[in-house]
C-alpha cells in the first residue's frame, strides 16, 4: 500500500495541511488480520508515495509527488522488493526538473522490465530500467496521466488530459489510438477484459 502522508481538510480543498510532519511510506500488509509485515520510508519525507505498480516477481514500482520546490531534484520513482532497501531512481537534472516534483502514474513492462512513469505538469513520460532503477529516455507527451499495459504486444497505452489514448513502444516510439475530444482522463488507465 502506498501512504502518501498527506493530511488535507475539506474546508481547505486538496491543499496538504502537514508538510513538516508527514510520514509517507510503502507498507506491506496481511490480507487475513491488516497486520503490517514491512513497511520503508523514502529518504526524504516531503516524498508523497502515491501509485504503484507490482511486477509478476514481486517488485514494486512506486510513482512518487514531491511537496517542496519544483526545482529541487528529488528521486520521484522508487522500486522495491521485500527485505531490500528502497532503491530510487534520478533522471538527468534537465529531465528531473521538468518533472515538476509530479508523476501521475507507473507501469512496468514485464518482458523488457521497461517502467513507464507519466509525469502531467512537466508534459512527460519518462522510461527506466527497474532492473537497475536507471533512468532511459524522456518523451513530450502533454498531460499524460493514466498508463498500463498494452493490450496489443510489449509496452504501454497511455490516457492523456487531453482525452487521447497513445500506444507507448519500450523503444520510446508512440502513436495515436485514439482522440476524444469530449472527455479527459485522469492519472488511472486500468484494462478491463471484454
Amino acid at each position: 500500500m502506498a501512504n502518501g502522508g498527506l493530511l488535507t481538510h475539506p474546508d481547505k480543498g486538496r491543499e496538504p495541511l502537514n508538510v513538516a510532519t508527514m510520514q509517507p511510506n510503502l507498507a506491506y500488509l496481511n490480507r487475513a488480520d491488516g497486520d503490517i509485515l514491512e513497511q520503508v520510508s523514502p529518504p526524504n519525507h516531503q516524498l508523497s508515495m502515491r501509485h504503484l505498480w507490482v511486477t509478476p516477481d514481486d517488485q514494486v514500482a512506486v510513482a512518487m509527488q514531491y511537496q517542496g520546490p519544483v526545482t529541487d531534484a528529488v528521486p520521484l520513482l522508487a522500486f522495491h522488493r521485500r527485505g531490500q532497501p528502497l532503491r530510487t531512481a534520478l533522471a538527468p537534472l534537465a529531465t528531473q526538473r521538468q518533472m515538476r516534483g509530479y508523476t501521475a502514474s507507473v507501469c512496468v513492462d514485464p518482458v523488457s522490465r521497461v517502467a513507464a512513469v507519466t509525469c502531467p505538469h512537466g508534459g512527460l513520460v519518462t522510461l527506466w530500467d527497474a532492473t537497475t532503477a536507471k533512468f532511459l529516455r524522456a518523451l513530450a507527451v502533454s498531460d499524460a496521466g493514466g498508463v498500463n499495459l498494452s493490450a496489443d504486444g510489449p509496452g504501454f497505452w497511455l490516457s492523456t488530459g487531453l482525452g487521447q489514448i497513445k500506444r507507448l513502444r519500450v523503444d520510446g516510439r508512440s502513436s495515436n489510438l485514439t482522440s476524444l475530444d469530449n472527455l479527459h482522463w485522469d492519472n488511472h488507465l486500468v484494462s478491463a477484459a471484454g
